[in-house]
């Protein structure tokens, strides 16, 4: 059965890289896919596959406003997310297609984004201010490169237990506190974004890749 925009909760971002392309391997996302299945979303579910600047052009602006957990899977650096053969593409841009992707969210509402590449702390703040009014909080990275069994036991661990109704603390404690006991080490951190008042978002919708409110 078919819902309709209105009806996706998941959004996912899935830019897999040459080697997964050319030895037809499951990607991240793949595994996340399964893991919402299995919590029997599958409807809730939308996923966008680019491995080129062209793919994320053709997505256009279709605003999903139901949307309540983005995930963005891609490999990174501070210059922004990296697609196969192509130039990087900056984190302001990244954002202003996340926004397009979404629309604005009203004071009351939650929408989480996953943040899941190689320098992602940095990504994270490079778009946290592009962000505000279309997100509520950025789960990153502490590490600036992260391995691919990390990366997936993390958001298969996030999104087995995730819900908004939660405090968006507990996720993070319950992933960080599995890698101190097991590596000794913190993986994952979070910031919120500030909501926006209408007068805010209609300053931003004013602006170039600015985004109606749905």
């Amino acid at each position: 059965m078919r819902i309709g925009r209105q009806g996706y909760r998941y959004l996912l971002f899935d830019s897999p890289s040459d080697h997964e392309v050319d030895d037809i391997l499951p990607t991240e996302c793949d595994t996340i896919r399964v893991v919402l299945c299995n919590r029997t979303l599958k409807s809730r579910l939308k996923i966008h596959r680019c491995s080129s600047i062209n793919s994320l052009r053709k997505l256009g602006r279709p605003s999903y406003p139901g949307i309540r957990f983005a995930h963005l899977s891609s490999h990174g650096s501070k210059d922004g997310i990296h697609l196969i053969r192509d130039r990087p593409i900056a984190w302001k841009d990244v954002a202003i297609m996340l926004r397009n992707q979404e629309g604005s969210l009203h004071l009351s509402q939650q929408r989480v984004l996953s943040l899941s590449t190689c320098s992602s702390s940095y990504g994270a703040n490079e778009m946290a201010a592009h962000l505000q009014g279309f997100f509520t909080i950025m789960y990153y990275f502490h590490e600036e490169s992260i391995e691919f069994s990390e990366s997936v036991t993390v958001w298969s661990m996030f999104y087995l237990k995730k819900n908004l109704s939660d405090p968006h603390e507990k996720i993070g404690e319950y992933i960080n506190d599995f890698f101190e006991k097991s590596s000794g080490k913190k993986i994952i951190a979070y910031r919120y974004l500030k909501a926006l008042s209408d007068r805010g978002l209609k300053a931003i919708r004013g602006r170039p890749g600015g985004t109606r409110r749905k």
